[in-house]
Parts: C-alpha cells; sequence; structure tokens
C-alpha cells in the first residue's frame, strides 16, 4: 500500500475495491494495529530475512564489484496534516511533520537506512 502511493493506513481502502487482484484486504484500523505493533525484535528479524534477497540482487546488478559502494544521504520535509501527531513540529517550509534522514544505494536506489526525526530537525543535526 505505501510503496504504491498511499500515505495513511486509511489508504488501504484503494486496494479494498479490487479484490480479484489483491485478494482480501484488511480494514484501515488493522493495518494501523499492525505496524504500530512492529518492535525493534521485529524489524531485526526482517532485516535478517531480506539480506540473502540483497545480497543476490546486489550480485545480479553488479554492485559493488568494481570500487566502492556511493550512499547518497539526504533529508526530507514530510508534511503531516494534523498538527497533534506524535514527534512532529514545525519545519522550515512553514508546515508541519517530520524531517527524517535518509541513506540510500546509489546504484541501486535502495533506502539503506531511515531515522524519522522531528520536523524542526536540520538536515546536518544527526551523524549517519
Amino acid at each position: 500500500m505505501l510503496a504504491g502511493g498511499g500515505e495513511t493506513c486509511s489508504d488501504v481502502e484503494h486496494l479494498q475495491v479490487s479484490p480479484a487482484l489483491f485478494g482480501e484486504v484488511p480494514s484501515d484500523t488493522t493495518v494501523a494495529r499492525t505496524i504500530a505493533g512492529i518492535t525493534e525484535a521485529d524489524r531485526y528479524r526482517i532485516a535478517t530475512a531480506l539480506a540473502p534477497l540483497r545480497e543476490r540482487v546486489w550480485a545480479e546488478a553488479d554492485v559493488g564489484a568494481v570500487g566502492p559502494v556511493i550512499v547518497d544521504i539526504d533529508a526530507s520535509v514530510v508534511e503531516i496534516h494534523p498538527e497533534n501527531k506524535q514527534n512532529t513540529a514545525p519545519t522550515f517550509k512553514g508546515t508541519f511533520g517530520f524531517h527524517p534522514m535518509f541513506c540510500f544505494a546509489d546504484a541501486t536506489g535502495e533506502c539503506l537506512s531511515a531515522l524519522l526525526r522531528p520536523g524542526n530537525a536540520g538536515s546536518n543535526g544527526t551523524a549517519a
């Protein structure tokens, strides 16, 4: 859902209109509860499960075979509409939201890491 352009858990309703394509789709409440329940241990298990796939993709893409792997570290403003969301703050663009820091593999565009930060965090305020 999020990979397809969804911004909130309620966007799952767009998948519910095509059961032949997506099958049984959970409610937005179930999606939100599932995401909120992801623990640090769950994230570690997901990363561990994805590691062999990442290794295979990088081998087939010949990433890092010659020379260094270049990473792109960048911050991005993510506007949040309700101002009372936890850990949000005013941004330098006059909006309200988050200012996450991302680290991408330049050769593949893969997001290697992300750090959620309040909207008033500076671009250079976090060591990568």
